[in-house]
């Protein structure tokens, strides 16, 4: 058996770079108009080994950083990320978190319901494009991101986790 212990000091650093090349630099490994969401990755990763509390927690913090350093309306992501946060929260206990499908198939899912309330909820204060008219570029992102968490999430596992053996 072994126990799981999280490096949190590691993770807050890793969280900070990954806030400022996601609003610096992500144009480097974009694809044409498509960048990943690495701080969505970020939330995940931490809700599904830390749990509710934890996960929604990291979310808010996070979105409200991504918030800060976009210009945007501050609070659209804070409320996207922790609810992203506190929803992959709840499934950390009913998903077996190194399965190639669960590191799909939950940031795709996330990713979608990220898009789907950001659009939602910037409508509200912004004049958007109908979200039809950019529904190629939408499946390419959450596809992007999808794959990218394939990387993204064996690096911070290999970075964060740490697996501490014990006697039964």
């Amino acid at each position: 058996m072994f126990k799981i212990r999280f490096r949190t000091i590691k993770f807050a650093v890793i969280a900070y770079l990954v806030l400022v090349f996601q609003a610096s630099l992500i144009s480097c490994i974009s694809l044409g108009s498509v960048k990943p969401d690495l701080v969505l990755l970020l939330v995940i990763f931490f809700s599904l080994y830390r749990g509710l509390r934890q996960g929604m927690y990291c979310g808010m913090i996070l979105g409200l950083g991504v918030d800060v350093l976009s210009g945007g309306i501050v609070g659209i992501n804070s409320l996207i990320l922790g609810s992203v946060g506190f929803f992959c929260g709840l499934l950390s206990d009913r998903l077996y978190k190194n399965h190639f499908l669960t590191k799909i198939l939950v940031p795709c899912t996330a990713s979608i319901f990220s898009i789907i309330s950001y659009y939602i909820l910037a409508s509200n204060f912004y004049r958007l494009p109908l979200f039809f008219d950019n529904i190629f570029i939408i499946f390419s992102s959450i596809v992007y991101t999808s794959l990218a968490s394939l990387v993204f999430l064996k690096f911070l596992e290999k970075q964060v986790v740490v697996k501490v053996y014990t006697l039964r």
